[in-house]
Parts: C-alpha cells; structure tokens; sequence
C-alpha cells in the first residue's frame, strides 16, 4: 500500500514538474518613476552597490511652438550620461527604475508628443561605462513595421530576462487594437520573441465588405472570403517583411489571414464599427484634424497611472 501511494506520489510530481517545465516562474520588478527637477540619492545605478547622485533636467516644451524644441538630459554622480536635443517636440517625459538585482538596474525611457500624447521613442537602457546604453528598443522597430494613425503603449511588465510591452495601435483595417510583444535576452542581446503576436481584447468586428483570407501570414492560398455582415475577431498580429497581417476568427472557429493597409485608408472601412475623424491618410493623425466644430475631451483608460487623452469632434 506504502508503496503505491509513494509511485503514484512521484508520477504525480514528475507530471507537474513536465507542466512547469521544471522552472518556478519570474516575478515582475516594479518600476520605480524618477521625477525631473530633483536630486535622487536612493539608488544604485551604476552596480557597485553605492547609491548613486541621479538627476533629470529637462526643458519644458512650448505647447504652442512645435519648432520649439525640448532638451532634456541624465545626469549620475554629476556626469551627463543621457542627452536627447533631436527631436523637435516632445510634450512628455517618463523615466522608470527597475532593480533586477544587486548589479543589475534598467531605466525605460518615454517620449511622447503631441496632443494626443502619441510615443515619439520608447526604450531601455543600462549604465555601462560611464553613459547609458540603449538595450531595448520597444517602439523604433515596430513603428518602422506598422502603418498605424496612433502609437500608445498600455502597460509594461520586466523581469531580468523578459519585457512585455503591451501596445495600443489605431490600425486603418480594425481602428484601435491592443497586442503585445515579449522581448527576450539572449546572448547576443534582446530579441522579439518571433514574429506572431496575440491580441490581448479581443472584440466583435462586423465585416464591411468583402475581404479575402489565407492560409498563412503573407500567403497566396486562400483560405475563404469572409461576406459583409459577418462577425469576427482580431486573433493575431504578424510582422512580416514591413508589413502586418492580422487573424481574422469567426465564431465557429474558421479562420484566415489578412493584410492591414499600409499606405492609407481604403475607401470602404473593413468593418463597421471602425471610425476616424478627420481627413484619409497621414500617420499619426490627430482626431482633430479638419474639423473646427464642437470639441469634446475623452480618455481611453489604459494600465497603471496612463490613459490616453483624445479630442473627440462632434462632427
């Protein structure tokens, strides 16, 4: 009897240890918001276990002057580290703290711009050798992929060998869509993990007009046309070759692939419940764009402390 119950204990245990693949899962690091203007003396940053003199100095911006310009500077121990003076707007800064350990520390970087507060630049750095090194660049690659009229990032989740970014893009086929991407460190750096990722709310579209599936992201074989009035959801984004793909799921579990427009919007929106103000194409467009009516403001809620700012026209 003793021993059955000891056999059937060790499979029981080796079943378990096969589910969780033998690892204890990592805990996310809290990041920790550095203010501008202030002198920080309770961190280590450069990992010789000495709390270390940060220090953010930045220009504030003319919100009436895009030519204005903004400088903005990271200073350690009295030493600018990080300067950025190139670009020519930007409405806000945030700088977060994450200690992975006792030598290890990440500042994630955001600019963003405008009055729809899109993201200008998005990335992490580490100190190494008296400056800030970029590490992981969360939005330059994936802006230089998309075709998008808004770039948010919703929510932001760090463990020393993984970053999730969960991302909010107002995509000309579906309007906004909310994905996310894990970035993974290896030995030659972080990497995207592949080039498929999921749509985290995944919403009810009704189909506009006529679309063509495939099989495959960026394939010739066509899986079915999808008929207007049908109902679908956004399952999947690809990145493929500058270009994005997105999985379309009916409710009996057919589904198929298509390509998101890349140079404007098309003259017959994909889906009904699809809506932009303003005039067709541009990136980043402004919903205020070619509408001098009424002005009503509203926030998209995002994670955390970010929301997103809009104007809505009643136009």
């Amino acid at each position: 009897m003793k021993r059955t119950i000891l056999i059937t204990g060790a499979v029981v245990l080796f079943l378990l240890l096969a589910i969780g693949g033998g690892r204890k899962a990592e805990a996310a690091v809290k990041g920790i918001e550095l203010e501008s203007g202030k002198d920080i003396t309770k961190y280590d940053v450069t990992g010789d276990r000495k709390k270390d003199h940060i220090r953010i100095d930045c220009e504030t911006p003319d919100l009436y002057n895009e030519g204005s310009g903004d400088g903005w500077s990271i200073s350690i121990n009295n030493k600018v580290v990080f300067r950025d003076n190139e670009k020519l707007y930007v409405d806000s800064l945030t700088v977060l703290l994450y200690q992975i350990d006792t030598k290890t520390v990440y500042l994630e970087i955001q600019e963003n711009e405008g009055s729809n507060n899109d993201i200008s630049s998005h990335a992490f750095y580490q100190y190494k050798r008296n400056k800030l090194k970029k590490i992981c660049d969360v939005y330059q690659p994936i802006a230089k992929q998309i075709y998008c009229f808004h770039f948010y990032v919703d929510s932001v989740k760090v463990t020393d060998k993984k970053i999730t970014v969960s991302y909010v893009n107002q995509f000309s086929a579906t309007g906004y869509l909310f994905w996310k991407i894990s970035y993974l460190y290896e030995k030659d750096g972080w990497k995207k993990d592949g080039n498929t990722f999921s749509v985290t709310e995944k919403r009810n579209l009704t189909v506009n007009r006529k679309i063509t599936l495939y099989q495959k992201a960026g394939g010739k074989k066509k899986a079915f046309v999808l008929k207007k009035g049908q109902k679908v959801k956004i399952d999947k984004i690809c990145l493929k070759n500058g270009k994005t793909y997105m999985l379309a799921v009916l409710s009996n579990g057919k589904k198929g692939w298509f390509q998101s427009p890349d140079k404007s919007l098309p003259e017959r929106y994909y889906f009904k419940e699809v809506v932009f103000a303003g005039k067709r194409g541009g990136m980043h467009m402004h919903s205020t764009s070619l509408c001098h009516k009424e002005i009503v403001p509203f926030t998209l809620p995002l994670a955390g402390k970010r929301e997103i700012l809009f104007q809505r026209p009643l136009c």
